[in-house]
């Protein structure tokens, strides 16, 4: 088990990662949305890099329905104070408060670079296999 921590690391980066790219990328599809990624533009590179690759991930057939549903459940709440300070939607998204599935995903959203630097290491840190003796050629 603790010689395959990478692997798991791994495949926890990448469940992380395609839940961050459906909510951000659903994000971008509704009309509400757009403060989000004019506000990710100027503060915050990790929510546009979310927003740019989700919008490219919601294209595929099926998912884009899902998505908005996701991003109206996580961002919902927020939309009425983001009409009052538009410039603020990045630290809404990033330290707001507006229940439990906006706190979930604010979890999520620092999870994916924490996994991916933890992949990093485990991966670097991986026990190799050992050859004790070599062919003859």
């Amino acid at each position: 088990m603790r010689s395959r921590i990478h692997v798991i690391l791994l495949l926890a980066l990448f469940v992380s990662a395609f839940l961050n790219l459906l909510v951000h990328g659903g994000l971008t599809r509704l009309p509400e949305g757009k403060v989000f990624v004019d506000s990710a533009k100027r503060e915050s590179p990790v929510a546009l890099v979310y927003m740019t690759l989700g919008a490219w991930l919601v294209s595929i057939p099926g998912l884009a329905g899902t998505s908005e549903q996701l991003a109206q459940a996580v961002y919902g709440p927020a939309f009425a104070s983001v009409k009052d300070s538009p410039s603020a939607a990045s630290d809404m998204i990033e330290n707001g408060d507006f229940g439990q599935a906006h706190a979930l995903a604010r979890a999520n959203y620092w999870a994916t670079p924490l996994l991916f630097v933890a992949w990093l290491i485990a991966f670097w840190l991986r026990p190799r296999e050992v050859h004790l003796t070599q062919r003859r050629r």
